[in-house]
């Protein structure tokens, strides 16, 4: 291969570990393709329509986008996002392959859609489209944005196949090596030191890990429906919660239960969460049992409930409490290094803290004592 296909190849190996560099792979792939334009987008799998990340819908900008500009961006979202008509070909033909939207609609019938209004002031009458990664509900695929005016959309698909490869490798296996640095640990690192029957669960309510207690439980009751890799499932005349987001674990529905049978309350804690560059969300959650008479002798309010505290503010105790670091708050919530810490100093002084890890230490303790105390 040539000098050119080489340097493609060095630039998306290059995004391995480090997102940004996304942006310069994508103009090298447009520069070699002979695109103007390009995206890689999240889909869903049953419309196919564009999943739009926060940080986009905030400020328009991402490595994952190269040659629109912030105005583009905006329209898109705000006016175009639902009228796209190729959204549709690219739900009908999902692009396991690679292959170009004027195959299925021409430029005249783009001309006389509303869609044409985005395309025509950036001189775009053609797109390709390949996906690059799924899963279960949603799916990954870059799309290439040109003219096929100026350049013949099979030589754009020609010079693209030969980064096909290449291509998928570097977006499979970078986010592997993402979701390894920035996968929320705090959920399973704490669950052997809660004396409770504890269960950590991901964002499709999947057991992740339990502790020993949570399999004694399952073993000398029925309240647990409890396994690796399933969805995790509760006796609700046996547990009982005051919060609206259990109740989707719970197996039936027992309004007229008799109240002495409860022996368990069930409630969410050490709650994490991130969201992927390309938007996907990543969550965590311990899901704890705590027997109902010490349950009632312990209530406490929690750090971050402290009302002194902002609501961003108690939004960063929260996320420190339950294992978090500073730069992943930063990075989760979009917000500046010098915005971060201007908030992580408020804090210290409105909690009389050294520094923000004794946030973390603080909860754990409380959260020991809370499961011992009789």
């Amino acid at each position: 291969m040539d000098n050119d296909y080489q340097k493609v190849v060095s630039a998306l190996l290059d995004t391995i570990g480090d997102d940004t560099k996304w942006h310069k792979a994508l103009e090298l792939i447009c520069e070699y393709t002979g695109s103007k334009k390009a995206i890689i987008a999240l889909r869903n799998t049953k419309t196919a329509e564009l999943i739009i990340p926060t940080k986009v819908q905030e400020d328009h900008n991402s490595p994952l986008l190269f040659g629109f500009s912030d105005e583009s961006i905006e329209e898109y979202i705000s006016q175009y996002y639902e009228v796209d008509p190729w959204t549709h070909y690219e739900r009908v033909y999902r692009p396991y392959y690679p292959y170009i939207l004027s195959k299925f609609i021409s430029k005249t019938e783009l001309q006389q859609s509303t869609f044409w209004n985005w395309l025509k002031p950036q001189k775009i009458t053609d797109s390709l489209v390949y996906e690059i990664g799924n899963d279960k509900l949603t799916w990954v695929a870059i799309n290439l944005y040109f003219d096929n005016a100026s350049i013949d959309p099979s030589k754009v698909i020609t010079k693209f196949q030969q980064l096909m490869e290449p291509l998928k490798k570097a977006w499979l296996i970078g986010r592997s090596v993402h979701l390894a640095k920035r996968n929320p640990t705090g959920t399973t690192s704490l669950i052997e030191i809660i004396p409770n029957p504890a269960v950590a669960i991901d964002e499709r309510h999947i057991v992740i890990d339990f502790n020993n207690e949570a399999l004694r439980l399952k073993r000398e009751s029925i309240i647990l429906n409890l396994e690796r890799g399933a969805k995790l499932g509760i006796n609700s005349a046996r547990v009982a919660t005051s919060n609206p987001e259990m109740n989707c674990f719970f197996e039936d529905n027992h309004e007229d239960f008799d109240t002495q049978e409860i022996e368990y309350i069930a409630y969410l804690d050490h709650k994490s969460e991130f969201e992927e560059l390309v938007g996907i969300n990543h969550a965590r959650a311990l899901i704890i049992f705590t027997p109902k008479i010490l349950r009632e002798r312990n209530e406490e309010i929690q750090i971050w409930e402290n009302e002194q505290l902002t609501v961003q503010e108690k939004a960063l105790v929260r996320f420190v409490a339950e294992g978090g670091r500073l730069l992943d708050f930063q990075h989760a919530h979009g917000i500046s290094k010098p915005r971060s810490a201007q908030i992580s100093k408020s804090v210290r002084k409105k909690l009389n803290l050294k520094v923000l890890s004794d946030i973390h230490l603080q909860h754990q303790i409380k959260v020991s004592k809370n499961y011992t105390q009789v």
